[in-house]
């Protein structure tokens, strides 16, 4: 007679292992899938008390996913534009993932369709928009344009010694452009 313990997981346990697994096994290859990683990392990141209570999320993905903090972070910011905008990852797939993560806090849900079309390169049907051309559109310039200086004048009360005369001159002062 054994001795067997059947333990019944919880739903929450079991798609938090998933959601684990799914990570792990798109990581595989991971030039192909950082937004599909992304996707199932952040929905890890809300699960994995689950699995490790005493763990945090650094500690977590660090120790489980194979991957720095950093990397996820990375990740999870790209798979955003899906997540939170609702576009599609088929076109996402398109645009380097580290595009997508830099200029993530610059998107809303007005700009974010706008924005991938700008990130896309010209092949795939999108602007294909540099990293200058894209900060100039949707940062703004962040050169203040440079103010026109007037010259700055100053009066001077003169006398002219062949009319004996006393007037007001006006100098102008060439250093102030």
């Amino acid at each position: 007679m054994s001795n067997t313990v059947m333990i019944q997981e919880s739903m929450e346990v079991i798609k938090a292992r998933k959601s684990q697994e799914a990570v792990l096994a798109w990581g595989r290859d991971s030039s192909k899938c950082e937004i599909h990683q992304g996707v199932y990392l952040e929905d890890l990141q809300a699960r994995y008390p689950m699995l490790e209570p005493d763990s945090t999320w650094k500690g977590f993905v660090v120790g489980n996913c194979n991957m720095s903090y950093r990397t996820a972070r990375r990740r999870i910011r790209a798979a955003e534009w899906h997540t939170l905008f609702g576009i599609d990852i088929d076109v996402l797939l398109n645009v380097d993932a580290s595009r997508l993560e830099q200029y993530r806090d610059l998107a809303t849900f007005e700009n974010a369709q706008q924005m991938v079309s700008d990130l896309l390169p010209a092949e795939c049907g999108g602007a294909g928009l540099s990293d200058a051309d894209m900060i100039a559109k949707w940062k703004g310039d962040t050169v203040a344009p440079k103010e026109e200086k007037h010259p700055v004048a100053k009066i001077v009360r003169v006398h002219c010694p062949s009319c004996d005369t006393d007037f007001d001159a006006t100098l102008e002062d060439k250093r102030a452009n």
